[in-house]
Parts: C-alpha cells; sequence; structure tokens
C-alpha cells in the first residue's frame, strides 16, 4: 500500500521504465500539455511544477517553455530524474500534502498519476495542496486514469522493447474490482547476463467525471472537464484558482 492510498510498485522496474515506454511521444504530449496551460492563462517563462514527475521525461520537454521542477514519492524515480535533469530542482514528497518554497503559476499531474490517490477524501487533500500552492489565477492540470464508463474488464495487453543489450516484455492483464483497476504486470527481461522474471503489481481508481470535477471544485478551483485529452479515452481536468 502507498502513501498515495492504493498499490503503486516500481520496485525492481525502476531502471527499466525509460525503455518500456520508449514508444510514448512526451514532445507531442508536451506541446498539448502547453496548449491547455495557454488556455488557463499561463505564459511561457511561467514558474511550472509536476507533481508525480516519476523519471522526468515530461519535465525535459517542458523546459522548453518553462521554468519547471517536480517531485515525486518514489525515490528511485527521484533519483533517476535527478540524474536526467541535474539542473533542475526535483524532489521526494507525496502530492496529498505538499508545500513548495514558493506558490507556482501552474502546477501538472500527468500520466494517470492521480489514479493512485484513493479513497477520495485524499483525492480532495490532493486538490486542497495544490490550489494551496498556486499563485492567484495559477492553473492546475490533472491526467486521469480510465473512467468507470470507458474501463475494459478482463483486457489483456503487451509491450515490448528491442535493444542490442536488452529485451524486454510486459504482459498485462487489467482486471476491474468494483471501482479498482488491478494490474500484475509480468516483465520478462532478457540480458547478456540470464533471464530475470518478475511481477509488478498496480492498483489504481477509477474516479467518474464528475468526482474529479468535485474534488478540484470543492478545492476553489474554477474547474472544467475536456474529453480531448493527452491520451485516448481519458479526458483532463483543467482548474483555474480565481486571482
Amino acid at each position: 500500500m502507498s502513501a498515495y492510498g492504493l498499490g503503486r510498485s516500481f520496485a525492481g522496474v525502476t531502471n527499466l521504465y525509460d525503455r518500456m515506454y520508449h514508444w510514448k511521444d512526451y514532445a507531442s504530449e508536451a506541446e498539448t500539455v502547453r496548449q491547455a496551460l495557454s488556455g488557463l492563462g499561463v505564459a511561457d517563462g511561467a514558474r511550472v511544477v509536476e507533481a508525480a514527475c516519476g523519471t522526468g521525461s515530461y519535465l525535459e520537454q517542458l523546459r522548453r517553455w518553462y521554468d519547471v521542477s517536480g517531485f515525486d514519492l518514489d525515490p528511485e524515480m527521484v533519483t533517476l530524474a535527478q540524474e536526467k535533469l541535474s539542473d533542475l530542482k526535483i524532489w521526494q514528497a507525496d502530492m496529498v500534502d505538499f508545500d513548495l518554497e514558493e506558490p507556482a503559476a501552474a502546477i501538472v499531474c500527468l500520466f494517470s498519476s492521480i489514479g493512485y490517490v484513493y479513497p477520495e477524501e485524499r483525492l480532495r487533500q490532493v486538490a486542497q495542496s495544490m490550489f494551496r500552492n498556486l499563485v492567484p489565477g495559477g492553473a492546475v492540470i490533472v491526467e486521469p486514469w480510465l473512467r468507470p464508463n470507458v474501463a475494459t474488464p478482463d483486457h489483456i495487453s503487451q509491450q515490448v522493447y528491442d535493444a542490442e543489450d536488452m529485451k524486454l516484455c510486459r504482459a498485462t492483464l487489467h482486471e476491474v474490482e468494483g471501482r479498482k483497476s488491478v494490474m500484475d504486470m509480468n516483465w520478462l527481461v532478457t540480458t547478456r547476463d540470464g533471464i530475470e522474471h518478475f511481477i509488478d503489481h498496480h492498483e489504481l481508481w477509477m474516479y467518474t467525471e464528475q468526482e474529479l470535477l468535485d474534488a478540484f471544485g470543492s478545492a476553489g478551483f474554477e474547474v472544467s472537464w475536456s474529453e480531448e485529452g493527452i491520451m485516448p479515452d481519458r479526458g483532463i481536468v483543467l482548474g483555474r484558482r480565481p486571482g
């Protein structure tokens, strides 16, 4: 059980994370985030903080336009992000209860990291923390996990990575338990030193659109929903702290 509320286990796979997500177009997705921030009144050059920044792949792109920094709950993720982006401030913190040294113009939480936050009261605490750490007129963007109406029970998937020094395969069965997505990601890692198999367990909460809007609205945000999100079928929460 993670401090966010539900299972989040990257043990043993953190150093493989970027390889497995080699297909993800962070540059294009960062452009989408920039457009959304612009629509919320956040100008280029503004201070933008990423909550649950992982290995820093979004920060690496967003720094093209903004003064960026980020934090993550997982210390191994933080270490990798610090190594990748040694000139940026990246630290360990829980988005349920964090405090910035100075308020930001925008806080973003991407790639469905909010799905690890449960129960709903903790989601509201995240919204309150983000509101507290924004300047008046500041913006928030949150990319949720799958909603209950678009989740596919018993969905199977497989992703691969093929390089000269390493072959990766990750096979996943997505099971639905009430409002939870439960996934045991089976990794097969092949190098010249041998073959290793391990399981990476994840549980994410499937919030409805209204639950997300209510949580951020109750924190004080002027909030809206866009079905045109970053990834298919996930949508996006757009919020602005009144200024």
